[in-house]
This record gives C-alpha cells, structure tokens and sequence, in this order.
C-alpha cells in the first residue's frame, strides 16, 4: 500500500489520518510513504515517485498492483510497466478528471494518457455502471476487463449517531424550529459550493427558519463567506470547517445537499443515505446511479432556480422527507464494506487470470 501525504493538511485532517492508519497497521496493512506524491502536477517531483515506486515494486514483487485516481494512478501504472516479473495491474479512476477540474488542452491530455495506460492494466474499476460508460464512450478501457465495484462506506458508523441530536444542534447556533440543509466536501471549485449558497439565498427568502451547514475547508472558504455575506444570508450559513463528527452532524440535519460539477460515485452520499436524509443534487457523474427517485431529487447542473425550488417544497414538507429517508436508509446497504470486498475479491481474480494469458 503506497501512502501519499498532502501538504497543508489541517490538523484535524491529519489527527483523522493518523487514525486510519493505526487502524490499518493494526490488521497488518504495511505502509511505504512517498512523500513526493502530492495532488498538483509537479514534473520534477512526479519523476522521482516514478522512479521510486518502480524500485519499490521490483524489490516486493507483487502479485497485484491496484492504482487509484488519474495522476496517482499513472504514476502508480507506469512504475508497474517498468517492474520486472510483470504483475497484475488493476486501476481504479474514482470518477474522473475529464470535466471541471482543467480546461480543454489539460483535459484532454489525460485523456489521451488514460487511453494509453488503459491498455497496460489487467483490470478497470469503475464506483458506478454510468463512470464505466463515460470511460468507455472516450476509448478509456474495454468492455471485457471494465468492472463496477462501489466504494465501500462502513454504513454502521453513520446508521446511528454518537451524540444527542439536539446537543449538536445547539452547538452549531441552530434552533429547535429551524430546518437543515447540510453539504459535506472540500471547499473547492468542483464541489460547486458557489451554486448551493445562490440556492440557498432563494430559499432563505421563502423559508424563514431555513438553514445550511457546510462541513469542509478548502481554499474557496473565504470566497463563500464573502458569498454568503454578500447576499445577506450569512447568519443562515454555519461553515464548521473540517469535522471528524460528520455523523452526529448528519443526524442533526432534515436534507442533504450535494452541489459537484464532477462526482465519480459520491461515498458521501452513502453516509447520507445511512444517517437517514433525502437528497437534493447536481445529477452529474455516477450520482444519478445512487440517488434514485425513491431516495432524492436529481437537477440538471448548474440550475439554482430548481435546485432552490425543490429544496422548498421539502423542507416544506416533514412527510416526504421522512418518506425518502426510509427508501435511503435500505439504498445505502448496496454499497457497505462487504459489497465492495466481494466486487475486488472477483476483479482480483479475473485480473490474475488475464494476467497470465499470453
């Protein structure tokens, strides 16, 4: 298992991190920390992982090399091409990075590369059966070796909360009355927090006891304040920053919202579902694959009008929200731990076997 430590990691992100690994270490996962892999592209760092995870791979001699997203997952391919013993290689993209994120000559360079390293893996690993199409529709992969396993989501931990729904409602300024609309994600431009706090100033305007939690930093937090403030619905918003609590704060919500221009499966949607909370989302990437109209609303991207408008009629409306909650709940159970362990168990074994053909 290859580790990559991000710089400029907050605190509670990195007290997070440092529990999942001692809870990894504790099964007997082994860790090899790169501290060159970092998310932005970096040329001269970039080359030194290549060559470092190459050595690495020759020296442990695998018998499955299983890569995650675009950048890391190039790197991750091409040291397994320029590894002796030729494993089997399984790539998983977790969505992709072929709209929102770069402009169209970036775009389009990765996709080219993803065509090209497509063609050295054992394996393909699409969160959701619409990530697999889109790679397909772009010549990413073949229909014979592209799988869909969901990103499994301990939906134990988010099925019941930790702490009294009042106290954390309390603690976040929210009042007994008040109705809650919650979004959990990084502060970035493709989580699409812009759009949601537009949303939310139409609907402050109609529903007075209305209110938005948005749990996540980033470098856009700032941005959104000024945002919020700007458009006089400051005091409606509670920006928490990063939480490890995301549970607890689910269960003092009424609906959750999810704005991404670009979402490979949504694990947090999942968390969502388990905690018991309608959807209201931008139906982009694999997330019309999770919320289905039994679970949620699903709007064309980037309209605000009917995002805002549905996100009236249910917080009008306990109800129908209490009616999706229950179809959620049940929903979430597809993509638990066991489901996606049962998914690579079979990808594991088909990728070894077209790894020994000739």
């Amino acid at each position: 298992s290859g580790l990559s430590l991000e710089s400029g990691m907050s605190p509670q992100e990195s007290d997070a991190l440092q529990r999942d690994l001692d809870l990894a270490r504790a099964a007997g996962v082994r860790f090899f920390v790169e501290p060159n892999l970092v998310r932005r592209i970096s040329p001269g760092r970039d080359l030194l992982v290549l060559f470092g995870l190459a050595r690495l791979l020759s020296n442990l001699r695998p018998g499955i090399v299983h890569t995650h997203t675009s950048k890391a997952g190039i790197l991750g391919r091409a040291a397994a091409l320029l590894c002796r013993g030729g494993p089997a290689v399984v790539h998983t993209p977790h969505g992709h990075v072929f709209e929102g994120y770069f402009g169209p000559v970036k775009s389009g360079l990765f996709i080219l590369l993803e065509r090209l390293f497509a063609r050295g893996v054992s394996a393909m690993v699409a969160l959701t059966p619409r990530e697999r199409e889109d790679h397909l529709a772009l010549g990413i992969g073949s229909p014979g070796n592209f799988f869909v396993v969901p990103s499994g989501v301990e939906i134990e931990g988010f099925a019941a909360p930790s702490r009294d729904r009042d106290a954390v409602r309390r603690e976040l300024g929210i009042a007994p009355g008040d109705v809650v609309a919650t979004a959990v994600g990084r502060l970035v431009e493709v989580k699409g927090h812009s759009y949601l706090i537009e949303a939310a100033a139409r609907v402050c305007r109609e529903k007075a006891r209305a209110r938005f939690v948005i749990v996540g930093d980033g470098h856009l937090t700032r941005s959104l304040e000024s945002q919020a403030q700007r458009l006089g619905i400051s005091e409606r918003i509670v920006f928490t920053g990063f939480r490890s609590d995301v549970a607890d704060i689910l269960h003092a919500s009424d609906i959750f919202v999810l704005t991404s221009l670009n979402e490979g499966m949504g694990r947090v949607l999942v968390e969502a579902m388990a905690a018991g909370l309608p959807i209201v989302a931008f139906g982009v990437g694999g997330v019309p694959d999770l919320v289905t109209e039994e679970v949620g609303v699903l709007i064309e991207p980037f309209n605000v009008d009917e995002f805002a408008r549905h996100l009236v009629s249910l917080l009008a409306d306990p109800g129908r929200r209490s009616e999706l909650a229950a179809a959620a709940k049940k929903r979430a159970r597809e993509y638990s731990v066991n489901a996606m362990l049962t998914g690579l168990d079979m990808v594991y074994s088909a990728a070894l076997d077209l790894a020994r053909r000739p």
